[in-house]
């Protein structure tokens, strides 16, 4: 039995919206976000389970334009309950095969654009069947499966949204020295974007950390990430994708075996059909970690 909680206070800057980048914002959009969540895991000779259960909060603040009016950014505040379940049978002592379900339902706190009469709430489900082998602790572990996805928005001005879903992670490890996970990903991702329900983002990533001494770690990861808007085709809007490369790599010192300090480097870059909504930064971080 667990359970766990989260909270952020951070920023968007100014173009970064994947939805809608908004150049034209004085300053960037600070947000607050959420996150509760517990769950139950079970294991027997045989047979393995998993019951999950979240609930997480966005926030956004309203921030000026250029032209001197507001940009109405609180429209993304919501709330997202998900559940997920999984029974897994053991073909192997370390290998089972699994069959996963997961229900999500999404409530906007306003109305589109805080203006138009139709709401963005919507329900949705995902059933995987995959296999696991090992657990995190060992040298492999493999959690991977696919299956269909879909989304039904309460308004039909809004696209109803289904696909195949996949979801994979990999992690190797060897003792003392690297750790390397690997990830495969696909999502319904909300957006506010006129006539738009949401985006399919399908993102593959990799991330190695290196352990060069017992105190210095170097670490690195990158992504490639592929959203496709799902527009309704009658507003006329056009089709939009767009590609997302973005990685990083840093350098932690540990303190002791419990404090760390270090520095990290990021890029983004992002190109789109759209070509108001191209976006490219550079990001430099002090970390600092604690870990118990």
């Amino acid at each position: 039995i667990y359970a766990d909680a989260r909270y952020r206070y951070d920023h968007v800057e100014i173009g970064a919206f994947i939805d809608e980048p908004n150049r034209l914002a004085t300053e960037p959009t600070t947000y607050h976000f959420g996150d509760v969540g517990a769950g139950v895991t079970k294991e027997t000779a045989q047979w393995l389970g998993a019951l999950d259960a979240s609930l997480l909060y966005y926030n956004y603040n309203n921030v000026g334009r250029l032209d001197g009016t507001r940009n109405i950014d609180d429209d993304r505040d919501r709330y997202e309950g998900i559940v997920t379940g999984r029974v897994g049978y053991k073909v192997k002592e370390e290998t089972a095969v699994f069959l996963q379900g997961a229900g999500n339902s999404r409530e906007y706190d306003k109305r589109v654009d805080g203006t138009l009469l139709f709401p963005r709430d919507s329900t949705g489900q995902e059933v995987l069947v995959g296999v696991q082998h090992g657990d995190r602790k060992q040298p492999l572990w493999i959690d991977a499966g696919v299956g269909y996805l879909w989304q039904d928005y309460d308004s039909s001005l809004l696209p109803d949204v289904d696909d195949y879903a996949f979801r994979a992670r990999v992690q190797w490890q060897e003792p003392q020295q690297w750790r390397v996970r690997g990830e495969l990903t696909r999502d319904i991702v909300e957006a506010t974007q006129q006539a738009t329900s949401s985006y399919l983002q399908s993102r593959a990533g990799l991330k190695a950390n290196y352990f060069l001494t017992p105190e210095w770690i170097l670490g690195g990861g990158l992504r490639y990430t592929i959203n496709d808007f799902q527009t309704d085709p009658a507003s006329g809007r056009p089709k939009r994708e767009d590609t997302v490369v973005d990685g990083s790599v840093y350098v932690d010192y540990m303190l002791t075996d419990l404090y760390s300090v270090g520095a990290e480097v990021m890029r983004v870059e992002r190109e789109s059909d759209d070509p108001t909504a191209d976006y490219d930064s550079n990001t430099g971080l002090l970390r600092f970690g604690v870990r118990y």
